[in-house]
């Protein structure tokens, strides 16, 4: 029992120092409040949206981060707009960053799968074996024209 007291404080501290922490803790109190004001136990609301009752109680806390689409899901439980878990939310500007990041786009499978072959046809020219060459382009012809074949 101690030690989990000591835990629980030790979080507190924790989100106090980390704006995320900061923030998975606000997002969490705005989680609890929502719930208790509809009257929804923890095994209620974890069975809609896909949870255990204890993983609705560790996002409540702070003590586990929501991921986006259980967000959603949480939202669309509670009749809540997620906007509402992020409202009257402070950040203090020197908690943004504004360093440019590098960001990840995603291609879409066709893309890929052209940048693939592209790939494998460079690395297939620089063989210099004329019989390992035909047999790549051998396997190459072997593969399905889509996945599903």
């Amino acid at each position: 029992m101690f030690s989990d007291a000591k835990t629980a404080s030790s979080s507190k501290e924790d989100a106090a120092s980390s704006p995320t922490a900061a923030v998975d803790l606000a997002v969490g109190t705005r989680l609890k409040r929502r719930r208790e004001e509809l009257n929804i136990s923890y095994r209620q609301l974890g069975d809609v949206v896909g949870v255990s009752s204890m993983q609705v109680r560790y996002y409540e806390t702070g003590a586990r981060r929501l991921g986006a689409a259980r967000l959603y899901a949480i939202s669309l439980a509670l009749d809540v707009p997620i906007a509402h878990f992020f409202s009257d939310l402070e950040c203090r500007n020197e908690e943004v960053s504004h360093e440019p990041r590098e960001v990840f786009v995603a291609k879409p499978p066709e893309e890929l799968a052209i940048t693939e072959v592209m790939r494998l046809g460079k690395l297939a020219r620089q063989v210099d074996d004329p019989k390992v060459r035909a047999i790549i382009r051998e396997m190459i012809r072997g593969f399905p024209a889509s996945p599903s074949e």
